[in-house]
């Protein structure tokens, strides 16, 4: 499935200096050594689709100046890869659709930024596409993030940034149902060179321990976890809990990564508010959707790039309840506008939901998370999650061999194992007598499909004898997917199974559909 990376970058890079800058690639600091960005994969597949925009410190769009330019490059394991942009002159964004980067668990990745000819100062914010190798699998990158060697316990975020000591204060909430698996950490330093002391790294799903650890020791910087897994349903809070022993003898960055495997295709987990930031209880503020908590600011501080996606399921939950007769209104925001996906939570409670609306991004759109208060709450910080469906298709359908063909029925097999993204509106199964039928030859309608899984259609009209194709088909708004061709006919069952008595004798089709006849048989004589 295709996953979009939404950064929001307000760090400024150009001007007189001309050392390159590295950044993770879901935002952060940009830093002049390599060795201080990077966020691990944790699965296989491929990264694409780069897009960059220049902003000056109030958002507008800012170009590079004449016979100026940036360049923007993913690096994997701090080796330029042919996927970049380069935004020149009066340009002020740029994207690159043509490149593929494959990655495999284990690589590290990170943005860099390079500029020729004194560009004018600018703010990049950058967004693109991942595409795993395994269906419903996406990625959560962790910032890498420093542990001190003396703390215990210590908790970081599951994704993006945020570091406590106190484990609630970087929950951060899943919007969808799924698992959480393949953990892999990198260290960049050393915990202990020569003994044995280290660091254990366990997720933790609604302040309980889980299985999912990965634990480094001695002169080890990498370790993973590809054995255990963490299920998770919507409203599931998430932290990492991280315990030196030994004691080791340094402190470490961590960089943590892991794989999000939804229940449902195309769907991929969007997560924030790690971080002891408090909401500001005067007046409306700003804040990212994804990953990257800030203090609660002014919206253009905030934004963040996306990719043509769908955002759903929008779950907030507070640190303390706003008080009786005061509220706070969480809003996703699209290009400085209010969408209808939404949630207010008042009085007593501390959570809220909106499970029915939906917001739509195209290419190049600005994302944020806006909160208002109402009545002068009580002092919160709150956690939130949404999730993505990044260019949702068609259904994902597969054809079994037909049963029960006896002269015109046959009885269809099929399996819908992806719904695209969208609702199953109509599934069935098309047939013909050319390959690859569509809709619009003979078919079944066997009407919406309410969930994945098997299911089966009755064929009728087909005539003895006759070679047919047959395809299982399902509909979503984005279209109709279609299974493999499966055959009936010459070689199916049609035949002997299908007779009847007329005054000459026994009729019946022979496998080729030719109507033959039994002359001065009893009944008891046809098999």
């Amino acid at each position: 499935m295709r996953q979009a990376i939404n950064s929001g970058h307000w760090d400024a890079i150009g001007g007189g200096d001309s050392t390159p800058r590295y950044a993770d690639i879901i935002g952060g600091d940009f830093a002049t050594s390599e060795d201080s960005a990077g966020g691990v994969v944790s699965s296989p597949g491929t990264f694409r689709k780069l897009r960059i925009q220049l902003v000056d410190n109030s958002g507008n769009a800012e170009s590079p100046g004449s016979g100026k330019s940036y360049t923007f490059t993913l690096m994997k394991n701090q080796v330029a890869t042919s996927l970049a942009v380069t935004i020149s002159d009066s340009g002020t964004s740029g994207s690159d659709t043509d490149t593929d980067v494959s990655v495999v668990a284990g690589d590290r990745l990170d943005l860099r930024g390079e500029w020729a000819g004194t560009p004018t100062v600018a703010y990049a914010m950058w967004a693109l596409e991942f595409e795993g190798s395994t269906a419903n699998e996406s990625l959560v990158f962790n910032q890498g993030t420093l542990f001190n060697k003396a703390v215990s316990p210590n908790y970081s975020a599951w994704g993006g940034n945020g570091r406590d000591t106190t484990e609630a204060n970087v929950e951060q909430v899943v919007a969808l149902d799924g698992t959480i698996r393949d953990m892999y950490v990198n260290l960049r330093q050393a915990p202990d060179p020569g003994d044995i002391g280290g660091y254990v790294f366990t997720v933790k799903k609604n302040g309980v321990t889980t299985s999912l650890t990965v634990t480094i020791t001695g002169d080890n910087t990498t370790g993973n976890d590809t054995s255990n897994t963490v299920s998770v349903v919507a409203g599931d809070r998430i932290t990492i809990l991280v315990a030196p022993f030994g004691p080791p003898d340094a402190n470490v960055v961590a960089e943590i990564g892991t794989t999000f495997v939804a229940d449902t295709n195309h769907q991929a987990p969007l997560s924030n508010g790690a971080g002891n930031i408090a909401l500001n209880t005067a007046s409306t503020a700003w804040n990212k959707v994804a990953w990257f908590l800030l203090s609660w600011t002014d919206e253009v501080d905030t934004r963040q790039l996306a990719l043509q996606s769908t955002l759903r399921n929008l779950y907030v939950r507070l640190s303390a309840a706003p008080g009786a007769g005061k509220s706070w209104v969480f809003t996703v925001r699209k290009n400085g506008a209010d969408t209808n996906l939404s949630v207010t939570i008042s009085g007593t409670d501390t959570t809220g939901n909106d499970t029915s609306n939906s917001v739509d991004f195209s290419d190049d759109d600005y994302m944020t998370m806006q909160c208002t208060p109402s009545g002068t709450p009580a002092a919160a910080h709150a956690r939130w999650g949404v999730y993505q469906v990044h260019i949702a298709g068609a259904p994902t359908v597969t054809t079994q061999a037909n049963t029960d063909t006896i002269a015109e029925k046959s009885t269809g097999h099929g399996n819908i194992t992806s719904d695209g993204g969208a609702s199953i509106t109509q599934h069935g199964h098309v047939w013909s007598t050319s390959p690859n039928p569509t809709t619009a030859n003979d078919k079944t309608e066997n009407g919406a499909a309410p969930n994945l899984g098997q299911f089966q259609s009755a064929m009728t009209g087909l005539t003895p004898g006759t070679t047919y194709y047959v395809r299982a088909s399902a509909t979503n708004s984005n279209g109709t997917g279609y299974g493999n061709d499966v055959t009936i006919g010459s070689s199916s069952t049609i035949g002997r199974r299908y007779w009847w008595v007329e005054e000459d004798g026994f009729h019946y089709f022979d496998e080729w559909g030719n109507e033959r006849i039994l002359v001065g048989i009893e009944a008891g004589g046809i098999a």
